[in-house]
């Protein structure tokens, strides 16, 4: 199995090399979860979840367990040869409650940033494909891959840097523009 995914690989790059050979189809890669997540949109997003009250404490539980674990692990190597069967029991079972309940923190902080990622995400997507559209049109590019599906690929095949650039920039414009359109309705409000 492992001998036929090597040869798979092998053919798709030396496929690959032949369609940019031929100049056929210019390919580029594109990591979403970059782009989305480094966009100031994406910042701003995750930023507000920081500041959520429920968030801020399942991180500082975090922390707190992840001392405790420490403490404990180091409690176990300095003291442990000396203690009896029972204590060494106890403190095991100490040890796994608290990485249990550590792995359960982590997993509802993992999901709190997955939900503010998809609505990111939802909300973003127009602005993406238009940001990945203009940078297509202006690199030649033809097919886009997600960056996790690539096998092999060159570093300037990833086009996720310039993909962000023009997706702050068409962001901000909107931005602008928003702004723009409510002084125009305070303005109209004020002469009414």
């Amino acid at each position: 199995m492992k001998l036929m995914k090597i040869i798979l690989a092998g053919v798709l790059v030396m496929a690959s090399g032949l369609v940019f050979a031929a100049g056929a189809t210019k390919v580029a890669v594109l990591d979403v979860e970059a782009l989305i997540l480094g966009s100031e949109a994406g910042k701003s997003g995750m930023g507000q979840l920081e500041k959520n009250a429920e968030y801020s404490a399942l991180k500082a539980k975090l922390d707190n367990l992840e001392a405790e674990i420490k403490t404990l692990d180091e409690q176990g190597k300095s003291q442990g040869l000396t203690w009896g069967e029972d204590k060494k029991k106890e403190h095991m079972t100490k040890l796994t409650d608290v990485a249990t309940e550590r792995r359960e923190t982590m997993t509802k902080l993992g999901r709190g940033q997955e939900m503010v990622y998809m609505q990111l995400l939802n909300a973003m997507q127009p602005a993406i494909s238009q940001a990945l559209n203009a940078v297509m049109a202006a690199e030649g590019i033809d097919l886009v891959l997600d960056s996790k599906a690539a096998v092999h690929r060159m570093s300037n095949a990833d086009i996720t840097p310039m993909v962000l650039e023009r997706l702050n920039k068409l962001n901000a414009e909107a931005m602008e523009n928003a702004k723009k359109a409510n002084q125009g309705k305070d303005a109209k409000a004020k002469k009414n």
